[in-house]
């Protein structure tokens, strides 16, 4: 941890100082150094304790303007010795199984002796060193179970392991419950601290799964031995200040949830205890379970407080001049996690500010509709830039919602502008034209108006018709995450210019359809046009460059198959329209995707897995002639479990190839090695990207582990909204999850895996799996049909609009509409201020469910892999005396 440090009069090149510093002996640390640019100094770390340098600065360094340091320096120093240290290896929190080998880790650096201790400790006890912090507080009071002076010989500056048993020098058998252990060594500055180190210690017989959301928890208890769920067991929740909440008893599955009041963030950090004088767990709902929802592509809200109602707030239009009049509506509603019902409160305060000073404040009723509506009138002096209207209930602290509007001294434009593509798709290569049209809104084209256009590229996927939804048209590897989390790229400018309209406000442009990816693009057309007074309005118009005529498709008849049965591979060839290109041929190659998982070791000790996949041959067919439907199938037999992929090429008439590739995973009895990850996680397959209420998922678990387990299954999103235990057979067992519409827009799943011990697994572990199930919003939303009588009108008419609501089925609905009538020009001045009102309501919501696994303190997993470590790395260990 020491450093060298050498200070410079002038900004350096720094590649030019790396060049002419020597270290004798050299810095063992690949990246050793750093530059800093403020203060013209470069750190060089790593450097060994109780060590002898040479530090050679040869001449020849520059600064950045080229001016050389002509004379050299020799430096001689030994660094001083490593500070005393004194550790309990292990986590913050350490959990030892009931009845087993109780060691632990203890690593000294410098120090001759030190002493530790081991008390007993209550649920109170606990809950007073957690309010309090555990290194400013007394021991407890008596004599401890046991107390053990350790001599520790170790050459100066060697790391030093010393095992320990938690039981003492005499092995005492310890009974379940919590502990204090601690170490203290004279030797180490203890900051005033009335010792070196402590750790809170469970000592249990079973694994605590805590799944904490705003108003409720779910406990899963399992047996550690066994993983079995343990019935009838009782369990005490604890909230942030360790005041008792509320008990449950576990069912046959081994769960129990307990309501918790609405104290959002409070919530956040429940604790559980089993202490029923036959069983023992605890775990902490802020621990975590080594995983991130992020991990798997899901958006989390767990620090975002929830409210009980929401307000969805309009206005007419987006800007406003000052002196006119703003209108606009809220629809209140309770909303119990999307389920919305009609509010109890029959009136709210809405507040208008400008900025900071507050210019209209309002209390409204409610009706029966749960709806609001209102109007204000700006000042004819009113200042200009953003407002905001808030929506409260009177007297109330927080906010229910808002919308803000721009006040300014806007010009209308005079002119619109229309961009037409044509064609709207077009095969790579070939040309293609965009007609502009430019026109008063008064009437006639804008003459001789100067054009500045952009032509750029985005992402396109192919989007078949409805009867090939289940196909693949891309050619994807679903069982890498990275197909999830890698964004899309772009392109970017392909090409720029400028041109004038004609007479009539016209100008055709004419474009090559360039492609610099192997896939299909959006190519985006941006236009500005300037008028000769100066007003400028922009526009934009697309295509797509294909980059075949032919997009061959692929599915499996199933997502999920079996070992040694036959399974059908549909075939689809379709156009750019979707329209089935009848005798296409294609060629199909199937192949097993295996992935192979080792654990690897950078040069400083730390394992991680490396994972790859090898795609091994199993079948091909070659020329398959699709039918006048452009239609076909293959069958193939897979010979084990795994993951196969199939692959399908097709070439339109001019030898462009379209690719598309399709996933089965097969379940077998043997053990399928799937890809193993870094931490706790585990995938989850689903059948689709998004399911019709009414439809059913299926879903793959694609558990890591061998033999029986057992699994918690739950749908969550703002609350647990159902939970099941499964008992596993194999590593690969499909689920069918019904759909529903109260699960749009989407749910989460998340599968709990836990595996106790046998001939594959010497200790208690875990995995979990999550998985986004997203459900389409057509039964939350009505049809609503606006015609104007007449459609067209003069200055002075009257016109009648007709407004008619409908439901999924068709059916008249009654409901309240409102209508606001804006023109053209001013609502081209800005964008929309507010969510499209199915947005406002039915937006896809993030991850409110918080999971803690007490096992991720597992001291067995810890010592695992630190006997691994201190394999590898030749460290001198030994056992206290």
């Amino acid at each position: 941890n020491y450093q060298f440090e050498i200070r410079f009069a002038s900004p350096m090149n720094i590649k030019s100082v790396l060049e002419h510093v020597q270290f004798d002996p050299p810095l063992v640390l690949e990246n050793n150094n750093w530059y800093d640019r403020e203060s013209f100094r470069m750190h060089f770390f790593g450097l060994k304790s109780s060590t002898d340098y040479r530090v050679q600065l040869l001449p020849g360094m520059v600064d950045l303007y080229g001016n050389p340091i002509r004379s050299g320096q020799t430096v001689s120093f030994r660094t001083q010795p490593q500070n005393p240290q004194a550790w309990l290896m292990m986590p913050d929190w350490a959990q030892f199984r009931a009845g087993t080998d109780e060691v632990f880790y203890t690593r000294f650096v410098n120090v001759s002796t030190a002493t530790l201790w081991l008390y007993p400790l209550t649920v109170d006890q606990l809950n007073a060193r957690m309010k309090n912090g555990q290194g400013i507080l007394p021991l407890p009071a008596g004599d401890p179970l046991w107390k053990q002076t350790v001599t520790v010989e170790a050459a100066q500056d060697e790391p030093k392991l010393v095992k320990l048993s938690l039981g003492g020098p005499e092995g005492l058998a310890l009974a379940k419950g919590f502990y204090l252990l601690g170490i203290d060594a004279p030797e180490v500055n203890r900051e005033n601290a009335p010792y070196t180190e402590v750790r809170l210690v469970a000592v249990a017989d079973s694994n605590l799964m805590l799944k904490v959301a705003p108003t409720e928890a779910l406990a899963w208890i399992t047996g550690l031995d066994d993983g079995a769920p343990l019935a009838n067991v009782r369990v005490t929740f604890y909230d942030q200040e360790y005041n008792l909440v509320g008990e449950a008893q576990t069912g046959p599955d081994g769960l129990c949830k307990l309501s918790l009041p609405n104290r959002y963030p409070q919530s956040q950090y429940i604790q559980a205890v089993v202490d029923d004088g036959g069983h023992f767990a605890f775990a902490d709902g802020n621990w975590g379970a080594g995983v991130s929802p992020s991990d798997y592509g899901i958006w989390e809200q767990y620090y975002e407080s929830p409210q009980p109602e929401i307000v969805y707030v309009y206005t007419d239009r987006p800007i406003y001049r000052p002196g006119q009049p703003v209108y606009f509506k809220g629809i209140l509603r309770k909303d119990d996690d999307l389920h919305y019902t009609l509010p109890d409160t029959r009136q709210v305060e809405v507040i208008i500010r400008s900025y900071d000073e507050e210019v209209s404040n309002q209390i409204l009723p409610v009706s029966d509709w749960g709806t609001f509506n209102a109007s204000f009138t700006l000042d004819p002096e009113a200042a200009l830039g953003s407002y905001s209207i808030e929506v409260k209930y009177p007297g109330a602290q927080h906010s229910l919602g808002w919308v803000s509007f721009n006040v300014a001294e806007y010009r209308r434009p005079e002119f619109q502008v229309k961009l037409a593509a044509a064609p709207e798709d077009v095969l790579a290569g070939e040309d293609f034209s965009v007609n502009l049209k430019v026109d008063y809104y008064s009437g006639g084209g804008v003459a001789q108006a100067d054009v500045q256009w952009t032509l750029r590229t985005e992402p396109f996927d192919f989007t078949p018709p409805a009867a090939f939804s289940r196909y693949s048209f891309a050619d994807i590897d679903r069982d890498s995450y990275d197909y999830l989390h890698t964004p899309k790229k772009t392109d970017g400018v392909l090409a720029e210019g400028t041109g004038k309209t004609d007479d009539q406000g016209r100008l055709t442009l004419t474009l090559p359809a360039k492609l610099k990816t192997d896939a299909s693009q959006r190519l985006v057309l941006d236009v500005t046009v300037t008028d000769f007074a100066g007003m400028a309005v922009s526009g934009w118009s697309g295509v797509i460059a294909h980059r075949s005529a032919v997009y061959p498709g692929v599915r499996f008849d199933g997502y999920i198959g079996e070992t040694g049965k036959e399974q059908r591979i549909d075939l689809a060839a379709l156009d750019w329209s979707g329209k089935p290109v009848a005798g296409q041929p294609v060629d199909v190659q199937v192949v097993e995707r295996r992935w192979r998982s080792v654990q690897v070791q950078d040069e400083r000790g730390n394992l991680s897995w490396s994972t790859s996949v090898e795609e091994i041959p199993v079948t091909e067919f070659r020329g398959v002639a699709l039918d006048e439907h452009g239609q076909g199938s293959v069958t193939f037999t897979p010979p084990n479990g795994g993951g196969f992929k199939a692959k399908v090429t097709a070439r339109d008439s001019r030898g462009n190839q379209g690719i598309a590739s399709g996933m089965i995973w097969v379940a077998g009895q043997d053990f399928i090695p799937w890809r193993q990850t870094n931490n706790r996680s585990f995938q989850l397959v689903t059948d689709k990207t998004e399911y019709q209420p009414g439809e059913t998922a299926e879903v793959l678990i694609a558990s890591p582990f061998q033999g029986e387990t057992y699994a918690l299954l739950t749908v969550e999103r703002g609350k647990v909204r159902q939970q099941e235990v499964l008992k596993l057979g194999s590593n690969s067992t499909v689920y069918r999850l019904p759909v529903t519409a109260d699960m749009a827009p989407n749910v989460y799943l998340s599968v709990v895996v836990v595996k106790g011990i046998d001939a594959n697994n010497p200790r208690p572990n875990y995995k979990i799996g999550m998985a986004e199930i997203k459900v389409t919003t057509g039964q939350q939303v009505l049809k609503v049909q606006v015609e104007a009588d007449p459609p067209q009108a003069g200055p002075g008419e009257q016109v009648t609009f007709n407004v008619q609501t409908t439901g999924t089925d068709g059916q008249p609905v009654q409901a309240e509409v409102s209508l606001g009538l804006s023109d053209l020009a001013t609502l081209s001045l800005a964008p929309p201020n507010t969510l499209p009102i199915e947005k406002g309501f039915y937006d896809r919501h993030g991850l409110r469910i918080r999971t803690a696994m007490a096992l991720i303190n597992s001291i067995e997993e810890y010592n695992a892999n630190l006997a691994d470590f201190i394999h590898d790395q030749g460290q001198a260990s030994g056992s206290g005396g």
